[in-house]
This record gives structure tokens, sequence and C-alpha cells, in this order.
């Protein structure tokens, strides 16, 4: 019997970057890239997937941009941090390649993203406008028909800009969209997914200091963080065949 296998990965950021969304997380609770590589037997890893927003946007958003956005300098190689992603320090150490989908890369995301297709509002000034969401993103992956093997690695990272840039308070509808997301890659193969937790919003930079939008967003974050627990154990045990 083949069982999808999903692994929740949670912690505070370990160092701010130059756009306010795009912070590192410490993963699993394990702390460092090193440690989750150990944990995900990265002898078995053939390929490592990824999709979700600036977290883990390895450039998509600067090639749709024509390479204005994000400016680089003053952030990184197209990257919307100061400095290389944690996900590209552990493919490094899974000796696993990672370069943007744009690019004919296993890197989906697109920094700015939701969980769902795309936003119906406009996005804030800066981002520019299209970014698909992780469902268009896996979408677009599930057309493409890319090679996928059981050791393969699946990375979704999702939800703060639904309730950061545009939001949204429906903590059901997000993890409804990334519950359809983590059903359609189980479809196309994927059977290790490492689902990461929303990081603390309420001590982002968009948080601002209102003591009423700083506690609604921390309530926001365990709300969401607490039901994908749940949601992901759903999935596990009715994603098999």
């Amino acid at each position: 019997m083949d069982t999808l296998h999903t692994r929740r990965a949670s912690g505070p950021p370990v160092w701010g970057s130059l756009f306010a969304l795009a912070f590192v997380l410490t993963v699993s609770g394990l702390g460092a890239p090193a440690a989750l590589a150990q944990a995900l037997l990265p002898a078995d890893a053939q390929r490592l997937y990824v999709f979700g927003d600036s977290l883990v946007d390895l450039g998509n958003v600067f090639i749709i941009s024509r390479g204005t956005f994000p400016p680089s300098p003053p952030y990184f190689a197209g990257r919307l941090s100061n400095g290389p992603l944690w996900i590209e320090d552990l493919a490094a150490r899974l000796n696993l390649p990672l370069q943007p989908s744009l690019e004919g890369g296993t890197g989906y995301a697109f920094g700015g993203a939701t969980t769902g297709f795309k936003p119906s509002q406009p996005p804030p000034p800066g981002i520019p406008p299209g970014i698909p969401g992780v469902l268009t993103q896996v979408a677009t992956f599930a057309e493409a028909r890319p090679p996928v093997a059981p050791e393969d690695l699946f990375f979704v990272v999702a939800g703060s800009n639904d309730i950061l840039l545009f939001g949204e308070s429906d903590i059901d509808l997000l993890l409804d969209n990334v519950a359809a997301a983590l059903s359609q890659l189980y479809a196309q193969g994927a059977r290790t997914i490492v689902v990461t937790n929303l990081p603390p919003l309420s001590r982002t930079p968009l948080a601002g200091s209102d003591p009423q939008q700083v506690a609604a967003l921390g309530v926001l974050t365990r709300t969401y963080n607490r039901k994908l627990g749940r949601r992901l154990q759903l999935l596990e045990q009715t994603q098999k065949c």
C-alpha cells in the first residue's frame, strides 16, 4: 500500500531579510538545514520540488518582472532576501539541483504567492501582477508531467501572504487550498511532502505596532498551525492507493 507521508516544518525566523515577507525558518524544530537533510534520508532523494512564496522563490518573480523586482542589489540575486535561501542550503546538503521553474528547474515558488490560484484584488505596490498561487503552481507542475519518483521530496510553503498582504482571515479556506494542492501532488506521484507552519506573523514588519493587529495576527497564526496538523493527519489517512 502506497501512502502519503507529510512532514510539518515549523520554527521561528532566524534572520530577517531586506523584504518584509522573506525570512528564514528553522525547520521541523531541528534547527538547521543539516539536521533536516539528515532526517529526510538524502541518499534516497532524487529530486526536490518546491512550491510556495517568497520564502522559497529562487527567482521566478525576478524573471517575470524582467529583472526589475526585487531590485538586485540590494536584494540577493533575484531572491526576496539578502542571501541564499534556506531551501537552497538544504538542496546543497542533499546534493540535489534546484533552479527556478521558469529556467527549467523544479522551484515553482513565486514571491507574493497565496495558497489559492491568485487573489482577486490587486497586489500591493511593488509586487508584479498575476503572481500564480500555490494551486496554479501545482497545476503548472502537473501539466508539465515531470518525472516523479517515490523518493522525491516536495516542499509546500504558503499562507503568510493570504493573511498579511490580502487580509484573509478564513483559515479553513487557506487549508482547503493547501489540502487541494497536496492531493494534486499525490495524484502526480508525490509521496513525501514537507509542509511548513506559518511563522509568527505578528513579529513581521507588516504587522505594524498596533496592539490589536499584532494580537489578531498571533491568533490567526496559532489557529492555522493547529488546524494544519489535523488536516495533514486526515490527508495521510485518506490518501492511499
